[in-house]
């Protein structure tokens, strides 16, 4: 279906703005005062902060427009909340997730949702990744890479990304993966040391398949500590440092499926979180071949 009419569009980022053109709805630790600024926002996120930005006018058109397009290809006959519903979804949304990762309407609402967070035209961010996570899909074996507890660090990443979610639908926290902000800058015992980007781009890739061994993950139990989980709104925008030690978690609604889309960004010269136990290999390389500046023309 072609893209939803955004309003204004511009076709590049945004100049730079220090101030946060989005409120903050909820953040860990729970009192933590709002950021002052982008620069303060990315400090503190690094630091092991969490926040939550109630609903920026172009992360709704964002949801809107994917909402919209995942109810063309599962039910165009019935309403758009019918979508959460839809038994086995997966199969059908290989060619949506691939339109969407090159979708210039997606680009420039990406560009403009970080323009809200008062982000500048230096900064870089890879393509938008449709997730979905159904209920008891945990029992496939193929699945089981999804709820691995990890950092995304050990996936070759950057240590100054930041990740940015957001969900489609209102999410129940029962649905929300977890936070352990306890092991934020602790070591934890984990296999990325066997992960280099290149290779497993060759070999793998993001939607590939490989034993669950495969993946970097703890290699020994830890306890995580208490959990962190939010509820949201459709159209809310998560932030959390690459850093952060998460779990995707099973979604326990019967009959359901979580959507939400995601990306990545990193300020060149910006903030960094620390280095606590990645040992992954391939972060430039990543980065030059998948992120490009906000600025950049389409």
């Amino acid at each position: 279906m072609p893209p939803l009419t955004p309003g204004v569009a511009p076709s590049h980022a945004p100049p730079m703005k220090a101030t946060l053109n989005a409120a903050v709805f909820q953040s860990w630790p729970m009192d933590a005062p709002p950021p002052a600024d982008a620069l303060d926002l990315l400090a503190r996120l690094h630091a092991g902060e969490l926040f939550v930005f109630r609903r920026p006018a172009p992360a709704e058109r964002l949801a809107l427009d994917v909402r919209q397009r995942l109810q063309a290809a599962l039910c165009p006959d019935d309403d758009v909340e019918h979508v959460p519903r839809v038994p086995d979804p997966l199969p059908r949304l290989k060619r949506l997730r691939a339109v969407l990762g090159g979708s210039p309407f997606v680009r420039r609402t990406v560009v403009e949702v970080l323009g809200a967070l008062g982000l500048p035209e230096r900064t870089l961010v890879d393509d938008l990744r449709l997730r979905l996570v159904s209920q008891g899909a945990e029992d496939r074996p193929e699945a089981a890479p999804v709820y691995v507890m990890h950092r995304d660090t050990w996936y070759g990443c950057p240590q100054t990304q930041i990740n940015a979610w957001i969900p489609l639908f209102d999410t129940g926290p029962e649905q929300a993966f977890s936070f352990f902000p306890r092991w934020f800058d602790r070591p934890v015992p984990n296999s990325s040391a066997q992960f280099d980007y290149a290779t497993w781009m060759e070999q793998v890739g993001w939607h590939g398949e490989t034993n669950v061994e495969s993946y970097p993950q703890p290699t020994l139990p830890i306890d995580p500590g208490p959990a962190v989980r939010f509820g949201f709104a459709a159209g809310d925008v998560l932030l959390f440092s690459a850093a952060q030690l998460h779990q995707t978690q099973p979604n326990p609604v019967p009959g359901t499926t979580r959507y939400s889309v995601d990306f990545r960004f990193v300020l060149p010269g910006g903030p960094s979180a620390p280095n606590a136990d990645n040992a992954s290999r391939g972060a430039e390389e990543r980065v030059r071949q998948s992120f490009r500046a906000i600025g950049a023309p389409d």
